[in-house]
């Protein structure tokens, strides 16, 4: 971890950081070659990036919400799936 070799952050906080990541069990979306076709069609029509395309893509398939911080994105992907921009979300 690069934080740790530069010392801004101890081994042992970096550890304690990392165990609170692990806890978070993260979920893994598969998405199918078709899927990625739509993908990089829907980030060339959109002028997105196929990173972002991804995560409009993942809420489309799981009915989530996608959350940003990007206004652009968020107008794009508004059209798609529920979006909330994070300056709208409740403290």
């Amino acid at each position: 971890m690069e934080s740790v070799k530069r010392d801004f952050i101890s081994l042992e906080e970096a550890l304690e950081v990392f165990s609170h990541f692990l806890e978070l069990r993260i979920c893994f979306i598969e998405l199918s070659i078709n899927e990625h076709r739509e993908l990089l069609e829907w980030s060339v029509k959109n002028d997105v990036t196929y990173y972002d395309s991804v995560y409009v893509k993942s809420c489309k398939k799981v009915d989530g919400i996608l959350f940003t911080a990007d206004g652009s994105l968020f107008e794009k992907s508004r059209k798609e799936v529920p979006t909330l921009h994070l300056k709208e979300y409740p403290e």
